[in-house]
């Protein structure tokens, strides 16, 4: 289901709940997909959760 989601978005957000602070793992901004790593999702999880592989490793959580 996420993958449909993803796919007819033009902007989308996952966050990674599980921990105190939400972590943002994926980030889609119309055709630039960026990912960022934690504990929980590497990259090969990102890819499955959302069927995008050409990613962009960029920091989206500055501030954590």
């Amino acid at each position: 289901m996420v993958k449909d989601v993803v796919e007819v978005s033009d902007i989308c957000h996952i966050y990674d709940n599980s921990k105190k602070k939400p972590h943002r793992i994926f980030k889609k901004k119309k055709e630039q997909y960026f990912y960022d790593e934690c504990n929980e999702w590497l990259r090969e999880d990102i890819e499955t959760l959302t069927n995008i592989f050409n990613m962009e490793k960029k920091m989206l959580n500055i501030d954590s």
